[in-house]
């Protein structure tokens, strides 16, 4: 929940208009993707949970396959230095009905929440495959082009694009938002970097493999 709330507030600040189908204002987004699939480790385990948005603020939550589903509600509140990067924010969360509150840091792709029970406990966001694919072909001497580039991994339409031109990002940062298969995935930097040209935009069609956005060639020393 602090993942999927972390990313809308970061979207909402870049992509609000009442005007925009696409855009994060007020009102219904027509063709929204309900469900987002989110991978990641924690204690050594691999997890897949499937956050499923019901309207109102409400979402089903499933963890791994064939897991039970809950209802939760959540929000983010930020303190007063709660801006920054890394900054850590408290989620308040209702869990079948069962509302607590933790502190919570959203960094990069790492997660940290801070209960009162078990103290700290780190998560860490999983590459989907597609991405991990890309990456050991890049590195095996395909040039690399998954770190300079958030490319859709199927068939799909661009549904946000969070950055512009020359931005600087972060390894981690939600560089595009694209509904494929009636799911929501979220292209995220594979590297620190500065945004070269956002080559597609909300409501663009595009094929597997097509750049959504580029990042700037890193120099080679």
């Amino acid at each position: 929940m602090a993942l999927v709330l972390s990313d809308e507030v970061a979207a909402s600040r870049r992509l609000r208009s009442d005007n925009d189908p696409f855009g994060l204002g007020g009102g219904v987004r027509f063709g929204h993707a309900l469900l987002r699939r989110v991978d990641f480790s924690f204690a050594g385990r691999d997890v897949t949970a499937e956050v499923a948005y019901q309207g109102g603020g409400d979402y089903a939550v499933r963890v791994g396959d064939g897991g039970r589903t809950f209802s939760a509600r959540g929000a983010l509140e930020r303190g007063d230095d709660g801006e920054g990067v890394g900054a850590r924010t408290e989620l308040v969360c209702a869990v079948d009905g069962v509302v607590s509150r933790q502190g919570v840091l959203v960094h990069e792709d790492r997660v940290r929440l801070f209960t009162a029970d078990c103290g700290a406990m780190d998560f860490r966001l999983r590459l989907p495959k597609f991405v991990r694919a890309a990456g050991a072909a890049g590195a095996g001497g395909a040039g690399g082009a998954s770190a300079d580039a958030a490319v859709a991994p199927m068939p799909g339409t661009v549904e946000a694009v969070p950055v512009a031109a020359g931005d600087a990002v972060r390894k981690g940062d939600s560089l595009a938002v694209m509904i494929a298969m009636k799911m929501e995935y979220v292209l995220r930097a594979a590297r620190d970097g500065e945004v070269e040209r956002v080559a597609h935009g909300p409501g663009d069609a595009v094929k597997k493999g097509t750049p959504i956005v580029l990042l700037k060639k890193q120099q080679q020393e």
